[in-house]
């Protein structure tokens, strides 16, 4: 079929994301968007992961997209996917 489908993060500023920042401790923020999904906040993984689960991507596509390929194939396997990437992602 082919095309373009949109992944995106959800990042909301509250008092801890800034505090994050000012401390200059941002590469802590994807570890505080995930404790926060309830909140309303979605990394990257997260939404290739929900595309996935949908349909409307493949789980190999996710994976060679993916920036954090590692986290990604941890991610696919733990949603219950399994191929390339598992030897990778160990």
């Amino acid at each position: 079929m082919g095309g373009r489908v949109a992944a995106f993060e959800v990042l909301f500023v509250n008092s801890a994301i800034s505090n994050l920042i000012r401390e200059e401790k941002t590469f802590q923020i994807g570890s505080l968007m995930q404790t926060q999904k309830g909140a309303g906040m979605q990394t990257m993984i997260d939404s290739m992961v929900s595309l996935v689960r949908s349909g409307v991507i493949a789980p190999v596509e996710a994976w060679n997209q993916a920036v954090e390929k590692k986290e990604m194939g941890v991610a696919l396997t733990r949603a219950g996917f399994s191929g390339a990437w598992s030897d990778a992602s160990t």
